[in-house]
C-alpha cells in the first residue's frame, strides 16, 4: 500500500512490491539516522570526557558541553529534515516506477496491436492478389496471425475471426472487415489516459 493524499490506494502484485521497497527505504533511513545519532551521541560524550580531564574549571567544561548540546540538537533537526526528504523522495520514485510500469505495458500492447494490424493487412492483399506459385500465401500469415492474435481476441474480435478463414475469398473478405480494428483499439489504448 502506498499512502495517498486522501487514503491508501491498493495496487497489484507490482505495486505492492513498490509498496514494500517504499517501506524498506524507510526502515533503512531510519536505521542510518540512529546509527548517525549513536555515533554523534558517542563523540560528544569522548569528547565531553576529554574536556572534562583537561580542563580545570567546571565553568569552562559546563559552557563547551553546553554548545555540544545545541550542536548535537541542530544535527538531530538536520537529520530529521533529510528523513523526511527521503521519505518523500521514495514515495515519489514509487509512484513514477508504477506509472512507468503502466506506460510500458501500455506500450507493449501497442506494439501487439500494430503486429496484428499488419498481419490482417498483408492477408488482405495477398488473398486479393494471388499470384501463380504463391497461391497459399495468406495462409502462412493466417498461421502468424493466430499466434500474434492469442491474448487480444476479446480486444480484436474482427481480426481474430480473419484467424478462421478457410478460403482465400473468405480471408479477403474477413481481412477487409477487420483492417480497421487494430487502428482504432490504438487510439482507443493512447486516449485511456
Amino acid at each position: 500500500m502506498i499512502p495517498a493524499t486522501d487514503g491508501w490506494l491498493v495496487f497489484g502484485d507490482v505495486a505492492t512490491a513498490v509498496a514494500a521497497l517504499a517501506a524498506l527505504a524507510t526502515v533503512i533511513v531510519t536505521v542510518v539516522l540512529g546509527l548517525r545519532t549513536a555515533r554523534a551521541l558517542r563523540d560528544v560524550g569522548t569528547a565531553a570526557s576529554a574536556t572534562a580531564r583537561e580542563l580545570r574549571d567546571v565553568g569552562t567544561a559546563v559552557r563547551e558541553t553546553a554548545t555540544l548540546t545545541v550542536d548535537v540538537v541542530g544535527g538531530l533537526r538536520e537529520s530529521a529534515e533529510w528523513a523526511r526528504e527521503t521519505a518523500e523522495l521514495v514515495r515519489t520514485t514509487g509512484q513514477e516506477a508504477i506509472r512507468a510500469q503502466r506506460d510500458a505495458e501500455r506500450a507493449r500492447i501497442r506494439s501487439q496491436y500494430e503486429a496484428i494490424g499488419r498481419l490482417v493487412e498483408e492477408i488482405f492483399f495477398a488473398a486479393y492478389s494471388e499470384m501463380p506459385g504463391h497461391a497459399n500465401d495468406w495462409m502462412s500469415l493466417r498461421n502468424q496471425l493466430a499466434v500474434a492474435i492469442v491474448g487480444h481476441k476479446d480486444e480484436l474480435p474482427l481480426c481474430a475471426d480473419v484467424v478462421l478463414s478457410n478460403s482465400k475469398m473468405d480471408a479477403q473478405g474477413k481481412a477487409g472487415r477487420a483492417r480497421l480494428e487494430a487502428p482504432t483499439a490504438i487510439e482507443r489504448l493512447l486516449r485511456s489516459d
